[in-house]
């Protein structure tokens, strides 16, 4: 894929009301400039649900990152 179309892409985030850890890091998007879509675990089948293993969990690119996440390891993960 190039970058201008890997640019176009949204990540979305797996995230709950109660999740500290989901609200940084839809605030540490927001300081980077980087749009995403938001999913409410609450609102997941329960296959879906039973794919999440740890909030905050950000998919990109048919890629998963959860738990945990630092800067450095999300600006690699989403190729800024």
């Amino acid at each position: 894929m190039n970058e201008s179309s890997s640019k176009n892409l949204k990540p979305t985030i797996f995230s709950a009301d109660w999740c500290v850890k989901c609200r940084s890091l839809k605030k540490t998007l927001d300081r980077l400039g980087v749009s995403y879509d938001v999913v409410d675990i609450s609102k997941l089948s329960e296959e879906e649900y039973a794919s999440i293993r740890e909030l905050p969990t950000i998919e990109f690119n048919n890629h998963r990152l959860s738990g945990e996440i630092h800067l450095k390891d999300l600006k690699e993960f989403l190729g800024l």
